[in-house]
């Protein structure tokens, strides 16, 4: 281990991130001690983060926590089955190679539950990168509707490339996209 990871709790005045405000219970009083920031990463609450923080820290979280749960899903699925099944495969090695799919004979009917578990958790993956599209679909929504976006000028700027020269005109235009008030 070197220097910084022994000493971070020691020395947080010089370790600690000198990007956080503290108003929000993250002072140097309530530096985390091993890893007891587990816990919290996995109790925030979605509101807390888009409101204390931007976007992209509120991603990069979704983002942490579903490597996580990809990661918890294969081995909840993955391990206790082709652990067990390479483990009583007679292939005749020793150590552990007998835990790999070398250890099964060949023509086994066990090599069938390889394929069967790489579907099953295939189908996990695809899941879950589903269900983090729709609700990142969702998000992106929200987060462009918001009234306070709606009002800048740049959320309601729009540029066209390549006009046809038959709507160059600013009446073809209006009647194209209505009345959107001054288009120069």
């Amino acid at each position: 281990m070197n220097f910084v990871m022994l000493s971070r709790n020691q020395l947080s005045s010089i370790y600690a991130p000198k990007t956080l405000t503290y108003d929000h219970g993250g002072g140097p009083d309530n530096v985390e001690k091993g890893f007891s920031w587990m816990t919290k990463f996995w109790q925030a609450r979605d509101v807390d983060l888009l409101t204390h923080h931007k976007l992209d820290a509120y991603l990069l979280l979704r983002y942490l926590r579903l490597c996580v749960l990809l990661c918890l899903g294969g081995c909840v699925t993955l391990c206790p089955v082709l652990l067990s099944l390479n483990g009583t495969g007679d292939g005749g090695m020793d150590q552990l190679n007998i835990f790999t799919i070398a250890y099964i004979k060949g023509g086994s009917a066990r090599l069938y539950a390889h394929s069967c578990c790489t579907i099953i958790y295939f189908g996990w993956v695809m899941y879950m990168v589903a269900r983090e599209k729709l609700f990142y679909v969702e998000l992106r929504h929200a987060y462009f509707s918001l009234n306070v976006r709606t009002q800048r000028s740049n959320a309601r700027t729009v540029l066209f490339t390549n006009v046809p020269k038959d709507l160059q005109d600013t009446s073809k235009m209006q009647a194209v996209f209505g009345d959107t008030g001054d288009l120069t």
